[in-house]
Order: C-alpha cells, then sequence, then structure tokens
C-alpha cells in the first residue's frame, strides 16, 4: 500500500496569497516561505505537477482589465504572472528540482472562459521523465474572441484528470476552509454545505468558492482533494508524503462526518 501511495502523481497547488503579498499593491514575494515550500519540494522522491497562482503578480493586472483584455492587458497580465512563475523555477532549481515552466497562454486556449485545449502529451511526458512542471494562473486566448484569465484552480483540476489517482492539494494561507468562527472544516461535500458557513474574498478568479466548486467537480469524477496551509512546510510536507491534512474535499460522506469544529458533528 506504501508503494501505491508513493507512486500515485501529486498535483499540488501553491496559492499567490502563500508566495507572495496578494493584497499589496507592490509585488512582492514571501522568500521565506517560498524557500521552506521549495526544500519540502526537494525532499519529493513521487512524480509531481506544480500549479502556482498569481497573487501580487497578476491579480492587480488581471483586475484591471476584466471587462475585456486587449493587446496591451495581455501582454502586461502574461509578464507579470511570468515574474512569479520565473522566480519559483529558478529557486526549485537551486534546490535540486528539476523544474519546467509551462505558461498557458502559450500552449492552452479557453472557450468561454473554461480550457478547451491543453498541453496533455507534452506535460504527462515531461513527468514521465522525471521533470516537475510548473504552471501557473494565466491570461489565454479564448475561442469566442479576446482573452480571458484561467485561474491556477481550474488548472489544478485540468491537470489532474490528465493522471489516475492522483494525489490533489492546494495550500492556501490557512490551515484548510475556516469556517466564521475561525475553526478548520474538515471535510467539504457541496457548495450549499459552505455558502453561509466561509468568508469569500473579492478575487478576479472566483475565491475561495470558485476554489471549492472545482474541486467539487473534480470529486463527482472520483478525485478527493485536499486543502491546507502552505505558510509553514509541514502541510507541503504531508501531503507530499501521502498523508494529506486540513479540509477534505469529497463527496458521499455522512452527514455526520462531514465538519469538525463548530458546523456539524464532531
Amino acid at each position: 500500500m506504501q508503494d501505491l501511495v508513493k507512486e500515485r502523481v501529486r498535483i499540488l497547488k501553491l496559492g499567490g496569497s502563500i508566495l507572495t503579498y496578494k493584497d499589496m499593491r507592490i509585488k512582492r514575494i514571501r522568500r521565506r516561505v517560498l524557500m521552506d515550500v521549495a526544500e519540502a519540494i526537494s525532499d519529493c522522491s513521487c512524480p509531481l505537477v506544480l500549479v502556482h497562482g498569481a497573487g501580487s503578480f497578476g491579480h492587480p493586472e488581471a483586475k484591471r482589465y476584466s471587462s475585456g483584455f486587449d493587446a496591451h492587458g495581455i501582454s502586461e497580465t502574461h509578464w507579470a504572472v511570468l515574474k512569479l512563475n520565473m522566480v519559483l523555477v529558478e529557486t526549485l532549481i537551486k534546490m535540486g528540482v528539476n523544474a519546467v515552466p509551462l505558461s498557458p497562454l502559450s500552449s492552452s486556449t479557453s472557450s468561454n472562459g473554461r480550457i478547451s485545449t491543453f498541453m496533455d502529451y507534452v506535460l504527462k511526458e515531461m513527468v514521465d521523465v522525471g521533470c516537475v512542471p510548473v504552471l501557473h494562473g494565466d491570461v489565454v486566448i479564448d475561442e469566442g474572441g479576446g482573452a480571458c484569465v484561467i485561474s491556477g484552480d481550474q488548472l489544478l483540476t485540468r491537470v489532474a484528470r490528465l493522471f489516475p489517482t492522483p494525489l490533489v492539494g492546494s495550500a492556501t494561507a490557512t490551515e484548510g476552509i475556516l469556517d466564521k468562527d475561525g475553526n478548520t472544516i474538515g471535510c467539504i461535500n457541496s457548495l450549499e454545505q459552505v455558502y453561509d458557513h466561509i468568508y469569500d474574498v473579492d478575487d478576479v478568479t472566483g475565491g475561495m468558492l470558485g476554489k471549492i466548486d472545482e474541486l467539487l467537480k473534480l470529486a463527482e469524477e472520483g478525485t478527493d482533494s485536499w486543502i491546507f496551509s502552505g505558510m509553514k512546510p509541514d502541510g507541503v510536507r504531508a501531503f507530499l508524503g501521502g498523508v494529506p491534512i486540513g479540509t477534505h474535499i469529497t463527496i458521499g460522506h455522512d452527514d455526520s462526518r462531514l465538519v469538525r469544529n463548530g458546523l456539524g458533528k464532531h
């Protein structure tokens, strides 16, 4: 059983809120967190794909062009997220990780805001030869005309669908999904369950509800996921080691087991 856990491909999203000071107007990286996360990743011997959010490297630009991207908006937004991607990839390489950047703008398209074409073969081949692809939320060309933002959360689930029984995780700035009292919700199996129990944020890529929605769709297809804190390396190490902590996103659990710390029976 341990060998099966070890061989499962890890699909890990690093939230923009842990890699950057997301709410600041200036683009500033959380260097200590970045180094700690990179070190935890360097200890992982499993097949791995990384996705990261934009944080302060992209969200201001995406918000500025929320009514529509012109050529300058595409260029400016993509360049912003690419700078964060380059810093992360460079750090991982220095840690001994065979990280390879993959930009959605150059290899994907969307249709009405959803990914329609994707670099499936290339990404899987990279994993097969031992590389760690590093994708990021990005602006992509939309088949209906113009361009749109594709979030890291949408990329996370799109990549997860390429592999059998992947281990899927999303590292955020909190210890999973929190209720209004700040307690971690242990397990979530529907959006309705959490509408009145969490705080959402103003986020051009959908906020926390958008994240949960993406992961619930994946769970309906049979792939569970976990949301946990990436502010300290313990959460990332636990996930990569096959024993994820935080909030479990799944379908079909009995209501008595759905949550802990205040929203349901313990």
